[in-house]
């Protein structure tokens, strides 16, 4: 073939190469459309805590730590501390700057009295502010708090213990020096009533206490002091409360409602046994105040006080009295706790204040000098 015949061949072959290649080609994907830019923050001051918790980790019982928390304006107008309030065993050292300017820093410096407690703890405090979008800054602080040596429970309380019976029961000791803790020299306040010997629960150190109760109803209270063989903890010391009651017994202290309102009733159960297992009937139950309306029922050997808070009245305190058949018993008092939340009524309710009317007297009469 000459030169001239194949240049039309050519110009085929490449224009079938060209149609193939885009047919092969992706089409271009559209841009992702753009989402809505963020909302910007209004302009004015602006609280920051980057680390608003604290761990203390495991401490002594009657050590006092602190931890000082950064509080940081990161707004374009000044941040006002207008207060500060902390949990009860919670200190705070508050920042003697009041106002922080943009930018500027102020120290909050939370304590922990760890006097009296026992095992994990958590305090803490809110700061307020003028910041429109966070105007409770929370800070907390946390630990285990151990003692050298002592008992858990801290307090024994045992209740509803039938009059002239004995009971026996077992405290586990606990502490960073329990390997060298030795028991020694124990001394109940009360030798007629209570007794205490060294005793053994899961292969660890304990006490057993032993309570021998009166013939007469009543709450007990006394103390355990114990020897410890530790030179820097010579001694340690139990309190105990023992509640002696009669055979029929309630299955709590206090009935506590909480928050009542009129418009939100609250309901309550009291159960009422028998210690002996012996018969009794409730003959009326009623609240002296008619704040609780007092329902009974029987389940099984128990007798069920349903009780309904209705009108918390003035006072937060209150008792529901319950007749029995029982010549030993005849009365039960059931105490009752209600917290009552008032409301401020509403201005366009409350009812316009009552001016007195202007007196209408008569003008007094004209002098002669003025005739």
């Amino acid at each position: 073939m000459t030169s001239a015949g194949k240049v039309p061949t050519l110009l085929t072959a490449g224009l079938a190469l060209a149609v193939l290649l885009a047919g092969c080609q992706k089409p271009a994907e559209p841009a992702p459309a753009a989402g809505p830019a963020p909302a910007a923050r209004p302009a004015g001051p602006r609280a920051a805590c980057d680390a608003p918790a604290h761990d203390f980790g495991a401490i002594l019982q009657g050590e006092m730590p602190t931890h000082a928390f950064s509080l940081r304006n990161e707004g374009d107008a000044p941040l006002q501390i207008k207060h500060i309030s902390s949990s009860c065993g919670a200190t705070v050292k508050k920042p003697e700057e009041k106002v922080i300017p943009p930018g500027g820093t102020a120290v909050v410096e939370l304590g922990l009295d760890t006097t009296g407690i026992q095992g994990p703890v958590k305090k803490h405090v809110v700061v307020h502010t003028n910041d429109p979008g966070n105007r409770r800054v929370d800070l907390r602080v946390t630990a285990t708090v151990e003692v050298l040596a002592g008992f858990d429970p801290g307090r024994l309380k045992v209740r509803n213990l039938l009059k002239g019976t004995r009971s026996t029961h077992q405290v586990k000791l606990i502490g960073r020096e329990l390997g060298r803790l030795r028991l020694q020299d124990l001394r109940p306040s009360d030798p007629k009533a209570l007794s205490a010997t060294p005793a053994t629960v899961d292969g660890r150190p304990a006490l057993e206490v032993g309570f021998q109760a009166g013939d007469r109803p009543g709450r007990f209270e006394g103390e355990i002091v114990a020897g410890t063989g530790l030179p820097s903890l010579p001694e340690i010391r139990l309190p105990v409360v023992f509640d002696v009651t009669g055979d029929l017994v309630l299955d709590q202290e206090e009935v506590d409602f909480g928050l009542v309102t009129p418009k939100r009733p609250v309901f309550k159960q009291v159960r009422i046994s028998s210690l002996g297992g012996k018969p009794f009937a409730v003959k009326e139950a009623r609240d002296p105040t008619g704040r609780l309306a007092v329902g009974v029922s029987r389940s099984g050997d128990q007798v069920v006080l349903d009780l309904e808070a209705r009108e918390p009245g003035e006072e937060p305190t209150g008792a529901v009295h319950v007749r029995t058949d029982r010549k030993d018993q005849p009365e039960l008092v059931v105490p009752y706790r209600v917290r009552l939340l008032r409301l401020p009524t509403p201005t366009h309710l409350k009812a316009p204040e009552k001016r007195a009317a202007p007196s209408m007297q008569p003008a007094p009469a004209p002098s002669p000098a003025t005739r």
